[in-house]
């Protein structure tokens, strides 16, 4: 039989939580569904676990790959062996309500062309924390806002649209790569639907890739920026430079954290005062709020001269130390 869902879980050494993962899909209430298994060449023994569960559960298919080529190879793996009319994606260190797909499955079908998102949990030592309160969401700022756009696992898709369009992760990404994939299947929407209840469990792990170190993540970021812009409207646009003034600035010290062992201190500099450049900062610095207030430091940002920026930077810093111990 052809089943209704497909739910693909990229598997790259997952061997503490899969378990936990497979046990909460078998456990929705909505049966009609084919998990499919793409095992990265796990190195531990997740292919074995695998193994395992396909030989006490028919609805499970497993496609041991050649080739380490990272999750949205996996994920692309899945989309092209799926036999369901629907798409959903779980991650192998996280878990789902029992009615993860029922909800989901419901929605979709009752609104066809609607890009479907749904709340969830973020667990961090077993603690959940609800990534939003807000309960009517209705735009696409709205979603970013509250943080639930760049997720796959906490929407289902059309498999049918991702076929006719062609809609795939860019493997050319490993940050960003599922906002781009959801950007691509929302323009294929007519509206938003938003399901408040929380279905999905997100379970933060400080040794998967969300927990890496990237150097370079500044670069890694820009392409995120212009890709998100055309569907934000213009009484939001402020609002939206604002959130990336201060996600660019964090991503400017980033650059100096001390994990950052390859690059020399004035190879971190030129690194920022490349970045400073772009078309993406810049449109963000012309277009944000946040220079209003501080005419001294808007007139030395405007320069784009990120070695005057820092300088400028350090005195500050040193000019305050120096008062504080006055002040004492």
């Amino acid at each position: 039989m052809i089943p209704k869902i497909s739910i693909i879980i990229p598997i790259y050494n997952s061997e503490k939580f899969l378990e936990r993962c497979i046990d909460s899909l078998l456990n929705q209430t909505f049966k009609d569904i084919e998990l499919l298994l793409i095992n990265d060449c796990s190195q531990d023994k997740s292919g074995v676990i695998c193994d395992a569960y396909a030989k006490i559960d028919t609805r499970i298919r497993i496609i041991h790959k050649a080739k380490n080529e990272g999750a949205s190879a996996a994920r692309n793996t899945g989309i092209d062996a799926a036999k369901g009319s629907y798409i959903m994606f779980c991650d192998s260190d996280d878990y789902v309500s029992p009615m993860w797909c029922q909800i989901l499955y419901d929605a979709i079908l009752k609104n066809k062309r609607s890009w479907i998102v749904s709340n969830l949990w973020r667990v961090k030592n077993n603690q959940k924390v609800l990534q939003t309160k807000e309960k009517d969401l209705t735009d696409y700022f709205q979603i970013y806002k509250a943080g639930l756009s760049a997720y796959t696992v906490n929407k289902i898709y059309d498999l049918d649209i991702l076929k006719k369009t062609c809609i795939r992760f860019d493997m050319n990404y490993f940050i960003g790569e599922d906002v781009l994939f959801n950007i691509d299947y929302y323009k294929q929407c007519e509206s938003i639907l938003f399901i408040n209840e929380p279905l999905y469990y997100y379970c933060e792990n400080p040794e998967g890739a969300m927990g890496k170190y990237h150097a370079d993540s500044f670069s890694l970021h820009l392409p995120l920026f212009f890709k998100r812009c055309p569907f934000i409207k213009k009484e939001e646009l402020q609002e939206y430079c604002d959130i990336w003034f201060y996600l660019f600035w964090k991503l400017f010290d980033n650059v100096f954290d001390l994990r950052n062992k390859k690059m020399s201190f004035w190879a971190k500099l030129k690194y920022n005062q490349e970045m400073m450049h772009t078309q993406e900062f810049k449109y963000c610095v012309e277009h944000s709020s946040q220079l209003e207030a501080k005419e001294m430091f808007a007139r030395i940002l405007r320069t784009y001269n990120y070695y005057l920026i820092y300088l400028f930077q350090k005195l500050s810093v040193a000019k305050k130390m120096i008062l504080n111990l006055f002040r004492k």
